[in-house]
């Protein structure tokens, strides 16, 4: 009997490695694909009228070197000719940290959050809408979102607004840690899941970091009442957008290197929060993480380890094999995401904050048995009541997080 258990599980094992290999190649050739359209349908056309970028950024919770990237980031993309407006907004009294782009004039608007614009969203949330309000009735064609802890390539700005105008769709990006220390790895081991799903279209998420969306559609989305009441920007736009059948497509070129912070403390809190975020707004996506890296872990540490330490038949050998390919699986994803997704690679090397190959190492490595971290901070998710985000404190309410303050 045991050893009939033993090989159903090992039979289990073996497809679930099938099943990760199928999964991954067909993330990666709808990737490329929708890449290749983008390059097509994007390059030659005639460029719109008014792309205008909108940048919430909260100057007091922001490193100094976030604040450059941004300041940097608007720059460029102004000097190139990228976008034709820019909209930043600050939280009161934080706009002379931004006036050196004054010089600018109108092609830079730097705006404060109006207070009373709502009671129970998040600051950046009070941002977007503030700058909606100001860009109503502008008629440019398309609007991009920035975030302004990362870096905005103008040559990533150029693939999004052309594509989202020439193909009339929201076109997402992502962020990736610029590996350059273990902080990074880190902060990378738990962001880059997001790209093992990007190619499939019930997976795929878009980042309001940077997310160009057709003005028209941005007007149909109801964004005004959904954001007014929520925590999150991305996740709203997601789902409005599949709800309203607006099609979404991720730009792999469209890649913003980030500042990981340099705390373990701080990932940890970042990761946790992430996944509380997710744990609200895709329930279901939360437990199918859950299910994976429960499994996951259980394949690669628990059930091997108590094997091999019995002695008992060779099958525990084959278990602990298989176990070993679980690994290799997760260090050829990272592998495909440094050749898929680092600024290094994208931008020849150009990016601020050099990579280095020792951690561009070290995250292949440790991208194959990261599923007992990642399953620590799922458990830690689903008993957090209470997180911080850029200065404010949430407090989770009726499946909504909302600040903490506004609960009367």
């Amino acid at each position: 009997m045991y050893a009939v258990a033993l090989q159903a599980i090992f039979i289990a094992m073996l497809l679930g490695i099938v099943l990760q290999a199928v999964h991954m190649v067909y993330n990666i050739r709808s990737i490329l694909g929708d890449m290749r359209e983008i390059e097509t349908r994007a390059s030659g056309r005639n460029s719109g009228k008014g792309y205008q970028a909108i940048i919430p950024c909260r100057i007091s919770s922001s490193s100094p070197e976030e604040v450059g990237y941004t300041i940097d980031s608007i720059e460029r993309s102004l000097g190139a000719g990228v976008i034709d407006r820019a909209i930043i907004v600050t939280e009161p009294g934080e706009t002379k940290s931004l006036e050196r782009l004054g010089r600018y004039g109108d092609k830079v608007e730097i705006l404060e959050s109006l207070e009373g614009i709502c009671r129970k969203c998040s600051g950046k949330n009070k941002a977007i809408l503030t700058a909606l309000k100001a860009i109503e009735g502008s008629g440019g064609d398309v609007v991009i979102f920035l975030d302004c802890d990362a870096h905005h390539n103008p040559e990533t700005l150029w693939y999004a607004l052309r594509a989202s105008h020439a193909m009339g769709v929201i076109v997402t990006g992502y962020r990736w840690y610029t590996l350059r220390d273990i902080y990074s790895v880190l902060y990378n081991m738990v962001s880059s899941i997001a790209f093992e799903h990007m190619g499939i279209w019930r997976t795929r998420i878009i980042w309001g970091g940077l997310v160009a969306i057709p003005s028209h559609i941005l007007r149909s989305m109801g964004l005004w009442e959904r954001l007014s009441e929520e925590l999150s920007d991305d996740a709203v736009m997601g789902s409005e957008a599949r709800r309203r059948g607006y099609r979404f497509i991720f730009c792999r070129r469209c890649i913003s290197p980030t500042p990981a912070q340099r705390s373990i403390a701080s990932f940890y809190r970042w990761a946790v929060r992430q996944m509380v975020i997710l744990r609200l707004y895709t329930p279901l996506g939360f437990k199918i993480l859950m299910a994976i890296y429960s499994i996951g872990t259980i394949f690669m540490i628990t059930l091997p380890a108590s094997l091999i330490a019995v002695k008992t038949i060779p099958e525990a050998q084959l278990v602990a094999l298989v176990s070993a390919c679980y690994i290799a699986i997760g260090s050829i994803r990272g592998a495909i995401a440094i050749w898929l997704y680092s600024p290094h690679r994208i931008y020849r090397g150009s990016p601020p904050g050099d990579e280095r190959i020792i951690w561009r190492l070290g995250y292949i490595a440790l991208a194959g048995v990261r599923a007992p971290l990642i399953l620590a901070i799922l458990i830690s998710a689903t008993r957090t009541r209470r997180f911080s985000w850029r200065g404010t404190e949430y407090c989770i309410e009726n499946r909504r997080a909302v600040p903490c303050r506004a609960i009367v």
